[in-house]
């Protein structure tokens, strides 16, 4: 029985099927899990990183100056090489500065053969600079442009140079003949034809008094630099300024020129304290000099009578002046 068991054992495990069970599954095989496991799809690969423009191509400066640089006479007319930036590390390039290109590849075309000159300052080439307006001479016989006199042409706007080695030179540096008919005419600068009344308009009028000698006003009331007529030292003529400043000759005079001088002084001073509107009391002087018109007029009159021996002496003395007068008369 054990081995018929046996066989029947094996029987159902060789055919499936034992008492009914014969829908039973085949044990799956190694052979059959392996197809059943799908293989990993492979990563895309990164997308390689683009590579950066070149620098842009330099600008000319406004004064060339030439150097020793190579001018890459292998390279068409108009392109240079120069080191550029590239991911960290330093590349060739070459740029056009005529017109603005740069570029990691060689331009086609055939080389210049004669290389240009190359400014020291900017590393662009001679001819992709401009030449100025004005012709500027350096110390080296330049333009301050860098370029000679003779590639210069004249300015727009002639402008004599009162300072130029030839007469009727303009500023520019050139000769007036060699200036065009529009240089003399036209634009803001033209000179405008205009009559004597726009002449007169145009000069700052002076008024002058008539004052025929400045005399500083010493009042503390009166303004800085006033004149005892009234007027500002500026006001004056020449002539008037000068009459007070002038050398002033020593000369002998009579007792009777002395009397007419005073007189005459005496009638100016009244005059122009009339004029001032000025009182007899009124205060003038500095500091503690400060004093009327009346008070200095009696100081006057006692020095007199003290230097005559007193007041009836003068008077006496006075009076004997005027019977000489009178007898010279």
């Amino acid at each position: 029985m054990g081995c018929a068991g046996s066989k029947n054992t094996d029987a159902v495990l060789e055919g499936g099927t034992q008492d009914g069970v014969g829908d039973a599954k085949k044990p799956t095989s190694h052979k059959d899990i392996k197809a059943e496991v799908k293989a990993p799809e492979p990563e895309p690969e990164p997308e390689p990183e683009p590579e950066p423009e070149p620098p842009a191509a330099p600008k000319a400066c406004a004064a060339f100056r030439p150097s020793d640089a190579d001018t890459c006479p292998e390279l068409p007319t108009g392109w240079l090489k120069g080191q550029g930036d590239c991911k960290g590390e330093s590349r060739t390039y070459f740029y056009c500065c005529g017109t603005g290109l740069s570029s990691w590849m060689k331009p086609d075309g055939a080389g210049k053969g004669a290389g240009d000159f190359i400014c020291g300052t900017c590393g662009v080439l001679k001819s992709d600079h401009a030449v100025c307006e004005e012709w500027s001479p350096q110390a080296d016989g330049l333009c301050n442009c860098g370029f000679p006199k003779d590639v210069h042409k004249p300015c727009g706007q002639y402008r004599v140079n009162v300072a130029a080695e030839n007469f009727g030179d303009c500023k520019c540096g050139f000769p007036k003949d060699t200036h065009a008919a529009g240089a003399f005419s036209g634009g803001s600068k033209a000179l405008k034809k205009q009559d004597s009344a726009d002449v007169r308009a145009g000069f700052v009028q002076r008024v002058v008094v008539d004052c025929i000698r400045f005399e500083l006003n010493m009042d503390p009331s009166a303004g800085f630099g006033m004149c005892t007529c009234g007027a500002k030292r500026a006001d004056h003529t020449d002539a008037a300024l000068a009459a007070d400043n002038g050398p002033h000759a020593l000369t002998k005079k009579t007792s009777a020129e002395v009397r007419e001088a005073m007189a005459a002084k005496q009638d100016q001073i009244g005059t122009t304290v009339e004029t001032q509107g000025a009182k007899a009391g009124r205060q003038y002087g500095i500091g503690n000099s400060i004093h009327t018109a009346a008070e200095e007029e009696a100081k006057i009159q006692a020095a007199i009578n003290a230097r005559a021996g007193g007041a009836e002496k003068a008077a006496a003395l006075n009076e004997f002046n005027e019977m000489m007068k009178d007898a010279t008369a």
